[in-house]
């Protein structure tokens, strides 16, 4: 549900000031909610809303969530950046590392964003094709595979997180020249406290000045 994402990021986003145009695309698979989300969810009935996913842990979900993204962003773009939470923030990262190296031969390529913010991040993901099957669906490995994803970049996540692998698989994934990072003390969760709020202000800030910078 966009509208979950849209309440989580309200705060963030004011901060920010009015400056900004945000789009908020719709997950398509329905999925159980992320434990934490039930304040955000339930309804006046007590009722709880559906809630999706951007993709299931197989080759082709992840496929068609890339390939939705990218079409996407050629009918309602261009866009000057992105900001993902959870398995969004994996799939955006995912998506810029694999453009990234599709065109990576080429002298000179336009990135389909000037600059990510990256919240509680999944990892970013590879695929092997095998003979005989869909192939397998693995985690990039920043301690063996080069810089994937050179665009300015604020990578924040929770010290508490049970996945706060994730964030820094993703932290090195950036080029650490424009790359910005801040972990705050909290669990799998946009910060919305006050000092954890400046603090994620600020690097997103500083990130949005490196992409104008480069231009």
């Amino acid at each position: 549900m966009a509208g979950i994402f849209e309440t989580q990021t309200a705060a963030l986003r004011y901060q920010l000031g009015n400056d900004h145009e945000y789009d908020f695309p719709d997950a398509l698979l329905e999925h159980e909610p992320y434990p934490g989300l039930e304040s955000l969810i339930e309804g006046p009935d007590g009722h709880l809303a559906t809630t999706f996913s951007w993709f299931e842990q197989t080759i082709p979900s992840l496929l068609d969530a890339l390939s939705d993204l990218a079409d996407y962003i050629d009918s309602e773009g261009p866009f000057d950046g992105i900001i993902g939470f959870s398995q969004g923030a994996a799939l955006a990262a995912t998506y810029i590392a694999q453009y990234e190296a599709q065109n990576r031969d080429q002298l000179y390529h336009e990135m389909p964003f000037k600059c990510a913010v990256f919240i509680c991040p999944g990892p970013v993901w590879r695929w092997e094709p095998r003979d005989g099957d869909e192939g397998e669906l693995t985690h990039m490995d920043p301690d063996v595979e080069e810089v994937s994803i050179n665009i300015p970049a604020a990578v924040i996540w929770g010290a508490a997180d049970e996945l706060a692998e994730g964030g820094r698989i993703v932290s090195e994934f950036c080029d650490s020249t424009t790359r910005e990072k801040y972990v705050h003390p909290g669990g799998h969760e946009i910060p919305r406290k006050p000092g954890e709020l400046k603090a994620m202000v600020k690097i997103v800030r500083a990130v949005m000045e490196k992409a104008v910078h480069m231009q």
